[in-house]
């Protein structure tokens, strides 16, 4: 009666905690952890334990394990095969005790190839070897369309701010309440290498013979930026433009600018001019009109203080100008050397009919001549 009383209590507990014997196929990763994620990432291996364990429940399909004594050996193992019954198929029996709690492997993996593994990676799709994060937001420039920053500290994040290096409030998109106002603030002249300038000369010079780069600064004293995209250059006779008897615009600037408040930006035109431009000596023209916002497409809040003029005087002494012409194959055509505008069409008139590179003084153009 003892006796059976002893065995009752001794299969009570193998009923209750139901454990057995489960079989299981392991896959052999290796003894260390270096080489067990080597292995399970790049599924490496093809060593394998048949096991029956003794367990409650079954490890876990394509989980890692390390395990303990098997065969006089450790190792860390993949499970590939789980079942709730032993197989006779088995190598060897072992306990639950030979086996380690479920092994967390995390694989390094390099999506974009820019040489930062994904979970540190802040653009894992976008490769960005320096990871830049300039509003330290955690996604990087390459990948960020939101830029979290507020340049200009008045509560308006620089993604939904129109002007982000001016406070101003949310209610008109982080830009100042007003408008810009352009004014002239200087004009120069680079005639053939003469440089000047109303910052430090008493009048600008105009040459014969010459390429003229016609530059004038425009000054935004306004409370908000504002777009400027024509700008007049004109050269006239008089201090006043309309009672000017002469009269001769330049090229427009073809440049489109923003301006921000108390900011000061350049806009240019060239143009090469002989010893007359648009029918008038050089010697007709003493002074240089700059009319900012021409057209009048920027709404400003002072709209007449856009002109400003500065005196000018021209230079007859001639430089005779270096011509080179190429073919569009690059061989040298014609190397001479001219001193009007007369001579360089004499030139060209004489060239048989074709395309032509025209280098003038290293003033270049492309021109295609055609016999009639």
């Amino acid at each position: 009666m003892k006796k059976i009383t002893l065995l009752f209590l001794f299969t009570i507990p193998l009923f209750c905690f139901g454990q057995s014997y489960k079989y299981h196929r392991v896959k052999d990763l290796g003894n260390s952890i270096s080489v067990a994620t080597e292995s399970f990432c790049n599924d490496l291996g093809s060593k394998h334990h048949k096991l029956n364990i003794y367990l409650v429940s079954k490890l876990e399909i394509n989980e890692v394990y390390y395990f303990q004594d098997v065969d006089g050996q450790n190792f860390y193992g993949k499970i590939i095969q789980a079942e709730d019954s032993s197989d006779q198929d088995a190598d060897e029996f072992i306990n639950e005790s030979n086996v380690s709690d479920i092994i967390d492997i995390t694989c390094n993996t390099d999506t974009d190839g820019d040489g930062i593994n994904d979970t540190e990676d802040n653009c894992p799709n976008t490769s960005n070897a320096n990871q830049n994060d300039i509003d330290n937001d955690g996604i990087g420039d390459a990948c960020d369309s939101q830029d979290n920053r507020d340049s200009d500290g008045d509560g308006v994040q620089n993604w939904q701010d129109n002007c982000p290096n001016q406070a101003g409030p949310s209610s008109n998109n982080g830009c100042p309440v007003g408008d810009p106002d352009f004014v002239v603030a200087s004009m120069s002249i680079n005639a053939g290498g003469t440089y000047t300038s109303t910052d430090t000369s008493g009048a600008l010079t105009l040459r014969t013979n010459q390429n003229h780069k016609f530059c004038v600064n425009i000054k935004n004293i306004g409370a908000a930026t504002g777009t400027i995209n024509n700008t007049a250059l004109i050269l006239t006779n008089s201090s006043s433009l309309n009672s000017s008897s002469i009269v001769a615009n330049l090229p427009y600037p073809s440049s489109s600018l923003n301006i921000a408040p108390n900011q000061t930006k350049e806009m240019c035109s060239e143009i090469y001019i002989w010893d007359n431009y648009l029918g008038y000596n050089l010697s007709n023209f003493n002074y240089l009109h700059a009319i900012a916002d021409y057209h009048g497409n920027t709404s400003e809040s002072n709209e007449s203080n856009n002109q400003a003029y500065a005196s000018a005087n021209s230079s007859s002494s001639k430089t005779p100008t270096q011509l080179t012409i190429h073919d569009v194959n690059g061989n040298k055509i014609k190397e001479t050397t001219i001193n009007n505008k007369i001579e360089e069409t004499n030139v060209i008139k004489n060239l048989p009919e074709g395309f032509y590179f025209i280098d003038k003084d290293g003033k270049k153009s492309k021109i295609y001549k055609k016999n009639k």
